[in-house]
């Protein structure tokens, strides 16, 4: 069976709301803000339109204040969808990061390396509960990733994460001026033994599909965030006129 390039929708939430409003047709605008303001049915809706999984983005600065909404979401999503959820945070301690772990489940933690500086005390959790369960983030421009401490290449950091036990990146490349270079990313995922996920880097049908020749590469997968709101793919529009009636 070939292999299929992933496509992850991204649901962004600050407030306990997102941020983020679905585009809809003339008329139903007030439907979609509806949406908005209850993050469990956007991610309803997106399981309907056939996501596999989905990343939840906490934009809270002060994330402990809202741990236990956040707990509490994440459980009504997975009975709500049956899917395995994806979290990333502004985690402020291993322990946020393994009470995540511990009290859920098909749930895996993305942990931000640029704010996290301490991330090779993830191996612990690593060889306890296994490298499913955690996926490092991190943004870079021009190769180079600014940590709180220190700056590194992609490939340095990169060898950082495979040597504590990290199996999957969440890699954003913030130089859009020359385009994303899957080819080096995907040289640099042959070089680490890493499989990586995109962060925002697709925005469109055509890199959607030239990206997707990567997938037998290490780039299997995209997380997609604003595109998906204002129906860049094709079948949204039907889905869209589906949604309202």
């Amino acid at each position: 069976m070939e292999k299929r390039f992933a496509i992850i929708p991204s649901v962004e939430i600050k407030d306990e709301r997102c941020p983020m409003c679905i585009q809809g047709a003339h008329g139903t605008e007030t439907f979609y803000y509806g949406l908005s303001e209850h993050p469990l049915d956007i991610c309803r809706l997106l399981r309907l339109e056939n996501a596999k999984t989905m990343l939840i983005d906490a934009q809270d600065l002060d994330f402990s204040s809202k741990s236990e909404y956040y707990h509490d979401l994440i459980n009504q999503i997975f009975n709500a969808t049956r899917i395995a959820i994806q979290f990333k945070a502004n985690f402020e301690n291993i322990g946020q990061i393994e009470e995540f772990i511990d009290r859920h489940l098909a749930l895996r933690v993305i942990v931000n390396a640029n704010s996290f500086p301490d991330y090779h005390v993830l191996q612990n959790i690593i060889e306890d509960k296994g490298a499913s369960f955690i996926c490092m983030y991190a943004k870079f421009k021009k190769g180079i990733a600014s940590l709180p401490d220190r700056k590194l290449s992609n490939v340095e950091l990169m060898k950082e994460f495979a040597n504590i036990g990290v199996d999957r990146v969440l890699y954003h490349e913030l130089d859009f001026e020359t385009g994303t270079d899957y080819a080096s990313i995907a040289a640099l995922a042959s070089e680490t033994n890493l499989k990586i996920t995109l962060f925002d880097n697709v925005d469109s049908p055509e890199e959607l599909w030239r990206v997707s020749k990567y997938k037998d590469l290490g780039i299997d997968s995209a997380v997609i965030g604003l595109p998906l709101y204002e129906n860049s793919f094709p079948c949204q529009q039907l889905w869209r006129l589906a949604e309202c009636g």
